[in-house]
């Protein structure tokens, strides 16, 4: 996957959230980062999974692991938004 790849899906994704969840402004810093601490709690139950799960799952355990991966991006993206409007 390329750094192109990997950042068209970062803007899928945002696209994805506002369509999910629309503009929420304002939102408080520490929201925020209840929102980033649960997604890398996806990010490291997905690891977990990509190391440890069984061979056969091997592949789908790594792209959740990049789906997840991707949806902290986004969100982090989305956080930097935030901060400059």
């Amino acid at each position: 996957m390329t750094r192109d790849d990997i950042y068209k899906l970062i803007d899928e994704e945002r696209t994805r959230q506002n369509e999910m969840w629309g503009r929420v402004h304002p939102v408080p810093w520490s929201d925020w980062v209840m929102v980033m601490t649960e997604e890398m709690g996806e990010v490291a139950r997905a690891a977990h999974d990509a190391i440890y799960g069984t061979v056969r799952d091997r592949d789908e355990n790594i792209d959740n692991l990049c789906a997840e991966l991707i949806q902290v991006a986004a969100c982090a993206v989305w956080w930097l938004e935030e901060l400059n409007s």
